[in-house]
């Protein structure tokens, strides 16, 4: 029978098949004698060394021995450990040598020694001498950093997957409380409990316990109370696993004191940080140390109290896991935490406000000009991942900036993270803090551009008024301090609100503020307002004007290297092309914008690019393809809070619906798109969606409603939007023939005719299109629809 002493666990392992198929690899079938399981406290690397214990058992005739280091601080108390663990006595002589030739006559023997960091210098010293001296003795240890023997094979203990974790949790909820039922709902909360806790095993079964006294909502609030949540009467596992917190204190109290201030200073940092932030916001000055921030930073990696990430190709980052990081702020607010060999406290209020200086100082510079120009270069994927990866960073900086009523840096650091919402959102809460931050005594050069960013937020979100008595207070302020590139960019902001809108009062002299553009050398404004003039032409009707004006978009962009608004004057250019009926131009334009828009990842543009794909599919035919287009799209601009163009999509999505048939579904997409637009006040929008609308009534057989959607859609698009208006008074031609009034749909017939022309629409466009339908139906030819609603496509 094999000699087996391995501690009992009465729960089973969750996850893990991974790694257990790791350790087999290496241990059993390439030979490798010493594996290291590695990670960070609470990881979950003695369950793991035990379950392999427990499988492999019948692999080691020689015994599989289970030894826990947790009190051993010496080479002695390593030599006594193991060989209490093993029966065996210490006579006379060197005990490492004795228990090193007493595990050779076992044949082969697989030892598990736990928690090795706190005696790991002595491991050349112990291990290394039993690996010499037992040539058929594996050994498996558990660690928070490497032995760094010869031949050692380090295998990573990383957090829990999702579903590992969720799994995870649950079992433990159901053994604290055996009636314990999971909705839909539950699990929802249970996935944010287990992100929270950092997917870490110990931490998920110490919060699942706790629903011996708390219901799963109680819980999810107090995680806020971590540490006093996250611990547990049941002292079988352990003085040391008892709490989490104990598990911390265990790795604090193996730090170096320099080590200690660089992990509770770290705590600063949120959602990670750079080698060149933790260079210029961590300071070591008190100790007399030769040791630079990057040797530090690499010794806590080591012990895995920091984890490495790389979020984007060239990108290293590092960070702390949450409950490590409440930890570590909790030391650095405590005085005398750290000190330095001659006493003077490194920690305590006033050290804890000089670091967070040093970290709203750092994060300002991601908001100068010089800063936010490099995220539209030609690298601006990799400036725009770097800035998107310092959000939370930014926030923090911007918080205790206001804390610290320091309204410039404030201004800088939001101004940082503004480029971050207006690229991903979430919009709400972006603008939300750039109010707050306004509500300081800011001087106008800073007030100025962070109200045209608000203005920029308010636009995104469908806040159309504000945002312009934003743009306009904005303009104001910059005509004031002699900020010309302001004052274009808000002007040019303003003329392209009025015109969608079909307020002329609102367009300034477009033509002046282009002039002034280039003379101040701002292509990047240049670009900007010959776009909205080409599109606010291309609306109009003015399609010859609209083509000259995209195509000098498109050269200035290529000239200049803009990348980003090449992609968006190709998708802005194609749709010209489609309108026009020209397929092949169309698809040549939408196709070079594509793998533009994939490099930069530009969540503005490529919801655009997507839409404009989608919009050439379903012309084509393709309507499958044309919806996952849409839908991506979609899904795309509510990630970042665009109430008006996620209507948009909305109601684009009831136009394929209703050409496909599928006439209830396309309702619900009119009605929503619809709402978003009418709370945006864009008239294009509400106008199209309420014509989609009128079309579908009169299906029904509700032809007062019809009309009056109809009506209300032309009044909207008439000398608005050409092309749409035209597809609107399409539409009111196939009410007039579901309610038989062939006169007034030949009068629509002869009307969509004229503004085709006028709009030099092509018949292959979709207004080309809509005017082929009608004309079929004038005929008596067409036999496809039926005066029913339709749920099935045809």
């Amino acid at each position: 029978q094999v000699p087996v002493c391995l501690p009992f666990h009465a729960s089973r392992l969750v996850g893990r098949r991974n790694e257990l198929s790791q350790l087999t690899t290496t241990l059993a079938d390439r030979g490798q004698r010493v594996v290291t399981l590695a990670g960070t406290g609470g990881s979950g690397k003695t369950r793991l060394g035990i379950q392999f214990g427990q499988e492999r058992q019948l692999d080691y005739p020689g015994g599989v021995w289970f030894c826990d280091l947790a009190e051993a601080r010496s080479l002695e108390g390593i030599a006594r450990a193991v060989a209490q663990t093993m029966g065996l006595p210490l006579a006379a002589g060197d005990p490492i040598v004795r228990l090193g030739n007493a595990l050779a006559v076992r044949g082969r023997t697989l030892l598990i020694l736990d928690n090795f960091e706190q005696v790991v210098e002595h491991a050349e010293a112990s291990v290394g001498v039993w690996l010499t001296r037992a040539q058929q003795t594996d050994f498996l240890v558990t660690s928070r950093e490497a032995l760094r023997l010869p031949g050692e094979r380090v295998l990573e203990v990383p957090p829990f997957s999702e579903d590992d974790a969720i799994a995870l949790f649950l079992e433990h909820a159901e053994q604290a409380r055996p009636n314990f039922h999971c909705t839909a709902e539950d699990r929802v909360t249970i996935q944010d409990i287990t992100q929270r806790l950092d997917g870490l095993p110990l931490a998920i079964e110490l919060a699942a316990n706790r629903l011996r006294t708390l219901t799963l909502d109680q819980l999810h609030i107090r995680l806020a109370e971590r540490f006093r949540v996250l611990s547990t009467r049941d002292h079988g596992q352990g003085s040391r696993r008892a709490t989490m917190r104990a598990a911390i204190d265990w790795s604090w109290d193996l730090l170096t004191p320099v080590e200690r201030l660089a992990f509770a200073q770290c705590s600063i940092f949120r959602g990670g940080f750079t080698l060149e932030a933790a260079e210029d916001v961590l300071d070591f000055s008190g100790f007399k140390s030769s040791l630079q921030p990057d040797e530090v930073i690499g010794a806590l990696v080591d012990k895995h109290l920091l984890h490495r990430s790389t979020p984007a190709s060239g990108m290293l980052r590092f960070g702390l896991y949450e409950s490590l990081r409440e930890y570590g702020t909790e030391k650095m607010a405590i005085t005398d935490a750290v000190r330095t060999p001659d006493g003077w406290s490194l920690t305590g209020p006033d050290a804890r406000d000089a670091i967070a200086r040093r970290h709203m100082t750092f994060y300002s510079d991601y908001g100068r000009q010089e800063h936010l120009e490099l995220l539209k270069q030609r690298e601006a994927a990799l400036y725009m991942a770097r800035q998107a990866a310092e959000l939370e960073n930014l926030l923090v900086a911007t918080e205790n900036a206001l804390n610290m009523d320091a309204g410039e840096s404030a201004a800088l650091c939001i101004t940082g993270a503004e480029a971050v919402f207006n690229f991903k959102g979430p919009t709400v809460f972006g603008l939300n803090l750039i109010n707050r931050v306004l509500a300081l005594d800011l001087p106008d050069d800073f007030r100025g551009p962070l109200i045209y960013r608000a203005s920029r937020l308010q636009y995104t979100m469908g806040q159309i008024d504000t945002a312009l008595a934003s743009l306009r207070e904005a303009a104001a302020i910059g005509e004031g301090t002699n900020d010309l590139r302001l004052v274009v960019r808000c002007l040019g902001w303003q003329f392209w609100i009025g015109s969608r809108r079909g307020e002329e009062e609102l367009d300034p002299d477009v033509d002046r503020v282009l002039a002034l553009s280039r003379e101040v050398g701002d292509t990047e404004a240049e670009l900007m307002i010959l776009g909205f003039k080409a599109r606010t032409a291309h609306n109009r009707g003015e399609i010859k004007v609209a083509r000259s004006l995209y195509q000098k978009r498109l050269e200035l962009a290529q000239h200049v290297g803009n990348r980003r608004i090449e992609a968006n004057a190709f998708g802005h250019y194609g749709n010209l092309l489609d309108d026009l009926g020209d397929v092949d131009g169309a698809r040549e334009a939408y196709l070079s914008a594509l793998p533009i828009s994939r490099e930069f990842k530009d969540l503005n543009n490529q919801p655009d690019v997507l839409g404009n794909l989608a919009f050439f599919f379903k012309g084509q035919g393709f309507y499958e393809e044309a919806l996952d287009y849409f839908h991506r799209a979609r899904d795309l601009f509510r990630s970042f809070g665009s109430r008006l163009y996620e209507g948009y999509t909305w109601g684009n999505l009831g136009e394929l619906y209703l050409k496909m048939g599928q006439m209830d579904t396309a309702f619900e997409h009119f009605e929503t798109g619809l709402a978003m637009c009418e709370e945006a006040k864009d008239a294009v929008g509400s106008g199209a969606f309420s014509a989609g609308l009128g079309v579908i009534y009169a299906h029904r057989g509700q032809f007062d409603r019809a009309w009056s959607f109809t009506e209300r859609a032309l009044e909207l698009l008439r000398e608005k939007d050409a092309i749409e208006y035209g597809k609107a008074v399409c539409i009111k031609g196939e009410v007039a023939r579901l309610a038989h009034l062939p006169e007034v749909m030949n009068a629509a017939l002869r009307e969509a005719q004229e503004v085709a022309a006028s709009a030099g629409a092509q018949p292959d466009s979709e207004l080309g299109q809509a005017i082929e339908r009608l004309i079929s139906f004038a005929h008596g030819t067409d036999d496809s629809e039926t005066e029913t609603a339709l749920d099935d496509p045809p």
